[in-house]
């Protein structure tokens, strides 16, 4: 066999490094800026390599360096593999195509969109300059006092997190996008600089600086692949974190400028959106599942190149070996590194799917909300376009299968046990039958709900509100007049959480004006049924004698009243005594008069004979007082408040609320269904919901009403359906909130998947066909 006997190129750049516990060596390609990594016996392969050694030379001296025997076959593949990589000698034609080759871009569709390269250019003389001028700031006193700002600045955006929404809120707008546009492209390259002199500090070369646009977003980036070179690792993760400390620095600093100035003014506005670019970036660069900063320190943290590459391939290796068979490519690594890349590769596919669904989402809106189903077809050629690779390697694949020599299936039994479960989990979805749920958010409301409030100047309000089957709500309004009440009390008689039972008094409504008003009328009464006796009666010479004492001994009183009344009078004008005080002795005057007129009354009938039109005036006087003390004695039990059912108290002097009381037996549960799962609620189907509060209880019941009209949410509308629940434990209060779910029959998996594909699109979609 002809063993090839090439010679390594000297301008390699090699850079030997312990990585691990191992030694590695890092090979940096000069013209092509390209880097790679070898192991100890592979390097001392490519070493030997000097176009004058043969290969049992060679063989003979790999075996005695590290006791291993190497075949010409084997030596032969790492040759051609190291002439894959230009890491041999070879005319200046020769290496000029396959060095056009090498830079062809090979990435998918998908690839190619989300990292872009938009311009490029040399900074070496830029930043020897800027190297010179700027070197004191990678002096330890000057990191010190800049960690000092940093801390400072974290810990002030922490005593003042609570401000930040409503600060964001009055700063951020369309007169700050210029601000902010500029403020990015600072911080960025401030933070790329930042990398650049720590990679020149160390020694290394920052070939090319430029923009690229990541995921959708413009970046400034400069090339740092030098630092692959430093024999130290603390030096390469220096270099990394250079950018982060600077943008942290940057937006530490801003936020305490803006925090000394006074706000408002442009200058600290410009500081705070500085500030939020810095931060707000810098999470962004942080995150590892992007190739940024956060990506780099991980791969050199676990010490693993090449990571996002790797970690796909690994994970592609894996689901080969599980679905068709074993797969030697996963075999190369250690089980720390398959770790590793089973946890990276996982987290950025997550990653990606939660990122193009959201954008998936937001074209397909746009699309679909402007064209229907104009707008669909488009959206389904941008995905065509964007998954072609994926699809294209697809029909590939089924294409060697069944390619025109014949079938040619899989060997591995593996694959047809998997074919043999997929064919099984078909039928399984066409005849398997599965619950079909309506699942809904719900809230708690009380059975039956009173609430007395004040309604305005001189009124209370009662609304008593009837749940379940039979909603019904009764309002009541309380019209008080000042001039009645010119004394008025409302005495609540229980308390919050206290229960009551159907009838219970809630609130007593007390005032002098009615009181007084019957006590006067009740003596006007029993004055008018004393003459009305009188009047029937014969007048006699010992009753004429005894109602004549009465009347003196009665005026007597009305003068000891009188003197009463005239002191109580002149007190309360001079405001010694109160309204109640007052009206009191108007009361007593009131009433010793009346008694006086009685028993004069009696004596001048006792002296008269009845006359038939007398006693038919003093029967109508009689009825129109005693109706009058009726209408008093309603208007005094009308101004007791009590409760229309048993409950508990819920609320007190809460707004305008004086008392509230719930029934808590049992409640009502609103459950609020989306309209576009109307079709399948029904009456009498089973219910079951957790809340907030309990969620490790679950409460079960079943759909009593579904309200007719719809409610509007925003965009969305949906029905309320309402289920009557029973509490016997008093857990479920009002105003709690959870998920509930309704069971509405049974369907096949295959059914309901295409039930939930169907509603997924718009109905301007469906009413395009």
């Amino acid at each position: 066999m002809d063993v090839k006997q090439p010679r390594l190129r000297e301008d390699l750049i090699i850079s030997e490094q312990v990585q691990a516990g191992q030694t590695v060596y890092i090979v940096k390609d000069p013209q092509s800026n390209r880097y790679f990594r070898l192991r100890e016996p592979e390097y001392f392969l490519a070493s030997s390599l000097d176009g004058k050694k043969t290969p049992e030379e060679i063989s003979s001296e790999f075996n005695e360096r590290f006791g291993m025997s190497i075949t010409p076959e084997q030596l032969n593949a790492f040759i051609d593999s190291l002439e894959r990589k230009n890491f041999l000698e070879t005319s200046k034609a020769e290496y000029a195509v396959l060095h056009k080759i090498g830079d062809e871009d090979t990435r998918s569709f998908i690839s190619r969109i989300l990292f872009i390269k938009l311009k490029a250019f040399d900074p070496s003389r830029f930043l020897e300059w800027l190297y010179r001028k700027f070197r004191f700031a990678l002096s330890a006193p000057f990191v010190v006092f800049s960690l000092i700002v940093i801390i400072a600045g974290i810990l002030q955006v922490a005593a003042m997190f609570s401000e930040l929404p409503h600060t964001i809120y009055q700063i951020f707008g369309i007169s700050s996008i210029p601000i902010i546009i500029i403020a990015v492209f600072i911080v960025v390259a401030l933070h790329e600089l930042a990398h650049a002199l720590v990679c020149r500090h160390y020694g290394g070369r920052v070939s090319e600086m430029g923009f690229l646009l990541l995921y959708f977003q413009v970046c400034f980036y400069c090339n740092l692949s030098d630092s692959y070179l430093f024999r130290k690792k603390r030096h390469r993760v220096y270099t990394i974190l250079a950018g982060l400390y600077m943008q942290a620095f940057v937006g530490a600093s801003s936020i305490l400028l803006w925090r000394i100035l006074k706000t408002g003014t442009i200058v600290s506005d410009i500081l705070f959106l500085t500030a939020s670019v810095a931060f707000i970036t810098l999470l962004f660069n942080l995150n590892p599942l992007l190739k940024l900063d956060g990506y780099y320190l991980l791969t050199d943290i676990v010490e693993i190149p090449n990571l996002r590459q790797k970690a796909f391939g690994y994970l592609k290796s894996l689901l080969k070996s599980i679905f068709i068979g074993p797969d030697s490519f996963r075999r190369r690594f250690t089980n720390h590194e398959r770790r590793v890349f089973l946890t990276y590769s996982l987290l950025a596919i997550l990653y990606s799917l939660i990122l193009f669904i959201w954008l998936g989402g937001l074209v397909y809106r746009l699309l679909v909300g402007a064209w229907g189903g104009t707008g669909f077809l488009l959206f389904l050629v941008l995905l065509l376009i964007i998954f072609n690779q994926p699809i294209s390697n697809l029909f590939k694949w089924v294409g060697r299968i069944f390619s025109r020599q014949g079938v040619s299936m899989p060997k591995s039994l593996r694959f047809y046990i998997w074919l043999m479960v997929l064919a099984a989990l078909v039928l399984l979805a066409i005849f398997y039958p599965v619950n079909l749920k309506i699942n809904a958010p719900v809230t708690i409301e009380p059975l039956e709900k009173f609430i007395v409030s004040g309604g305005g100047d001189s009124q209370l309000e009662t609304k008593w509100f009837k749940g379940g089957i039979n909603q019904k709500p009764i309002n009541r309004v309380y019209q008080f007049s000042i001039s009645d009440f010119a004394v008025l009390d409302i005495e609540p008689t229980k308390t919050v959480g206290a229960t009551v039972d159907s009838g219970d008094i809630l609130l007593q409504i007390s005032s002098n004006h009615f009181e007084s008003q019957l006590e006067q009328t009740n003596a006007e009464i029993q004055r008018a049924r004393a003459e009305y006796e009188l009047l029937l009666s014969d007048p006699k010479a010992a009753e004429l004698a005894r109602a004549s004492a009465a009347l003196e001994e009665e005026k007597l009183k009305q003068i000891n009243v009188e003197q009463e009344y005239q002191r109580a009078k002149k007190m309360y004008e001079k405001g010694l005594i109160s309204e109640e005080e007052w009206e009191a002795a108007k009361t007593t005057r009131y009433v010793q008069n009346k008694k006086v007129d009685i028993s004069q009354s009696e004596v001048d009938l006792l002296k008269e004979g009845p006359k038939a039109e007398e006693l038919f005036s003093q029967e109508a006087e009689i009825r129109r007082l005693e109706s009058k003390a009726e209408y008093l004695r309603e208007q005094i039990a009308a101004c007791t408040i009590r409760a229309p059912f048993s409950g508990t108290i819920t609320r007190f002097g809460v707004d305008d609320e004086l008392i509230s009381i719930s029934r808590t037996d049992s409640v009502e549960v609103n459950i609020r269904v989306p309209e576009d799962q109307i079709d399948i609620l029904a009456v009498d189907q089973d219910m079951k919901f957790r809340v907030a509060g309990y969620p490790h209880i679950s409460f079960m019941g079943k759909v009593d009403k579904v309200i007719a009209s719809s409610h509007s949410n925003g965009s969305e509308s949906h029905f309320v359906a309402i289920s009557t629940v029973p509490n016997s434990q008093g857990l479920l209060k009002d105003g709690m909130d959870g998920y509930a779910k309704i069971y509405c029959g049974k369907t096949s998996v295959a059914n309901n998947i295409l039930r939930k594909l169907v509603r997924f699109f718009r109905v301007e979609f469906w009413s395009w066909f």
